[in-house]
């Protein structure tokens, strides 16, 4: 009896931690054990473009050019013939990508016609954050490519959704939804790990490279490092695809460089903005709580005070507006930042002042 385990997100909630342990694990080491398809890429995101119209693709796919939708194409064609070829052979295989969190029930099924006469069975993994830390993940994310937080702080997490549109599928009875913990004592890794082997399916610990279980892939910023990035991205209009990757990649190296050894905040947002956040989602939480045993303690929205009455999402513009930092803390890495940008001739004029 062979699996194949669809890792399908949800965003934010470690998929690049996981896809680079499994990566660097990919032969699954012995017969009965996971194993990891290479197509050319650490993570499976190409496997959305065999199920999905062009005009559908992830907004990440839309902006390539036709050689690179090429290119695309031929490594999701790789990637669909390695699954079913080792699954054919008896292999146990993992796929990973968050993009597949957002496919609808159609598309699902798609997907799982290409597999299902490979493998005895099918499962997916898919795991949820509580909203307010998702948003804060998301601006952070946000603010290493563009100044404006807005669009972000607005959205909502549609992981009932995403959970409902896979449990309408052909896989109804195969889902496994998992919480994201913030916790120093938790790691997704170690969590799909155990997960994989509670099926009777072993996972190679042997470090070929990469990371080992219980670390972590991308490093969280701080309020502060994210104050200093969007002043500075501001104050030179930096946006996504405006030709300024350059300016872009050296405010972040700049920040980050500042902020070492620094002792600053970890991201937060403010109590009444996690309020109205976690109001905007509780009934979706409700139903996670009685479908899936999952509750967030963090979230609550009861006792936290209210936004003003005056003040809503779509007006606040700035990270200092929405999350919890120490002014002492914001102007000695502004300090530093400002060094740093004195000795950059490309930063020096605009930001140094």
């Amino acid at each position: 009896m062979n699996t194949l385990v669809i890792h399908a997100g949800t965003g934010k909630t470690g998929s690049t931690s996981i896809q680079k342990f499994f990566y660097s694990r990919s032969s699954g080491g012995t017969r009965d054990g996971i194993k990891y398809p290479d197509a050319g890429n650490f993570h499976h995101n190409a496997l959305e473009v065999v199920v999905l119209p062009e005009d559908r693709w992830h907004r990440a796919f839309q902006i390539l050019t036709p050689p690179e939708r090429e290119r695309l194409s031929a490594e999701a064609d790789t990637l669909v013939r390695l699954v079913k070829d080792e699954g054919r052979n008896g292999s146990n295989i993992l796929v990973s990508s968050e993009y597949l969190c957002s496919l609808g029930t159609p598309a699902i099924d798609r997907l799982l016609e290409r597999f299902q006469q490979c493998f005895s069975r099918i499962v997916c993994v898919l795991y949820v954050r509580e909203p307010t830390a998702l948003i804060a993940s998301s601006i952070q994310q946000v603010l290493k490519l563009d100044h404006r937080i807005t669009k972000t702080l607005l959205q909502t997490y549609p992981f009932r959704k995403m959970i409902s549109n896979w449990e309408a599928s052909a896989l109804s009875d195969g889902i496994f939804v998992r919480p994201f913990v913030e916790s120093r004592n938790w790691d997704v890794v170690s969590d799909i790990s155990n997960l994989i082997e509670g099926m009777g399916i072993s996972v190679d610990d042997r470090p070929k490279s990469g990371p080992e279980r219980g670390s972590r892939t991308n490093r969280s910023m701080s309020t502060e490092e994210c104050i200093v990035l969007q002043r500075a991205k501001m104050a030179l209009d930096v946006q996504p695809n405006a030709g300024q990757r350059e300016v872009n990649t050296l405010i972040n190296l700049g920040v980050t460089e500042s902020a070492k050894g620094l002792d600053l905040s970890k991201f937060k947002l403010i109590p009444s903005l996690r309020a109205d956040v976690g109001r905007t989602h509780s009934e979706d939480l409700e139903w996670l709580k009685e479908n899936y045993d999952i509750s967030f303690q963090s979230n609550l929205t009861a006792s936290a005070p209210a936004m003003p009455m005056d003040t809503n999402r779509s007006e606040l513009t700035l990270v200092e507006e929405v999350a919890e930092f120490y002014p002492e803390k914001l102007d000695r890495l502004t300090h530093r930042f400002r060094r740093f940008c004195s000795r950059q001739a490309l930063l020096r004029s605009e930001l140094s002042a």
